[in-house]
């Protein structure tokens, strides 16, 4: 019983231990998507969004590009100039039939730009990939402001470039997120879109992506959460147990616990090769000894 209780004692410390390491000094946040950055909505925020009526946008992504085309229509019910904020760079100048004045602005036109984002996360089948992205936030910041004279109908054609979210050197998903303040009565896409509304926003967001990868990626951190599981609980019943047990697949179970619950952590090893070898290494060693003392 006391061997039993040594071993227990010994294993939980062991957990302790591989809990305690994705905070320490040791690891850093996973890299593989450090190219990425936070970027602005695409989208009009309207002075007046109450006095804006028939808000039709069509969204059309160009051929062989990461280009999206929003075509924006709109009756102005207004008696004053009509006043709207473009949020997004454009690729190329704002088209429209109107005498418009643009003037170059840096404005924030969003203000509750985390909480949106953080919605259009949780509704997204790609969750699990935007949870790792450390600065996926969308910013609400306005780069271009129309104003133009009454006019009772608007047409507004801006080319934007998508989101790209890479992970290390490889686009994996391509977004477009359309956010106004005004009330839309109806938008077409290409694509498939999430909407939702938040507050006094409502957004449609566009999300391409090659669904094997995401797939393949999603289901190696489900099975790298349950292995985890599996071993822990294999461990525990090699302590309890009144069998010897395989010093090997105690050795095995010990080894992968070590070299994977940081991952799941969304954690990397921060050294460069020789650090990783010698943390491998010495992973392998303590995980021997421990095999040993459990079999």
């Amino acid at each position: 019983m006391d061997k039993k209780r040594n071993n227990l004692i010994i294993f939980l410390m062991f957990l302790l231990g591989v809990f305690v390491l994705p905070f320490s000094g040791l690891l850093r946040a996973q890299t593989r998507y450090g190219r990425n950055y936070s970027e602005p909505f695409h989208g009009l925020i309207f002075k007046d969004p109450y006095l804006i009526s028939n808000f039709y946008v069509e969204r059309n992504i160009e051929d062989m590009s990461d280009i999206i085309e929003h075509t924006c229509s709109f009756n102005y019910l207004g008696e004053d100039n009509l006043e709207v904020f473009i949020l997004g760079k454009e690729i190329d100048n704002i088209i429209t039939k109107h005498n418009i004045n643009i003037e170059d602005t840096v404005q924030i036109a969003v203000d509750n730009s985390a909480e949106i984002t953080q919605e259009i996360v949780n509704i997204s089948k790609l969750k699990p990939i935007y949870d790792e992205i450390s600065n996926f936030d969308y910013t609400g910041v306005s780069f271009k402001k129309l104003s133009a004279p009454e006019d009772e109908a608007y047409t507004i054609k801006i080319r934007l470039p998508m989101r790209k979210i890479f992970d290390r050197n490889k686009v994996i998903i391509r977004l477009s997120t359309f956010i106004t303040n005004a009330k839309i009565d109806n938008i077409l896409d290409d694509e498939k879109s999430i909407n939702l509304n938040v507050g006094e926003y409502y957004i449609s967001s566009i999300e391409i992506y090659n669904k094997n990868l995401i797939f393949n990626h999603i289901l190696g951190k489900y099975i790298r959460v349950i292995c985890i599981i599996i071993f822990i609980v294999y461990v525990f019943k090699v302590i309890f147990g009144t069998k010897r047990k395989s010093s090997l697949l105690v050795l095995i179970s010990l080894y992968y616990i070590f070299l994977n619950f940081y991952k799941v952590m969304g954690k990397e090893l921060s050294g460069g090769m020789g650090f990783i070898i010698i943390f491998s290494i010495f992973g392998l060693i303590l995980s021997s000894i421990l095999a040993y003392k459990f079999s």
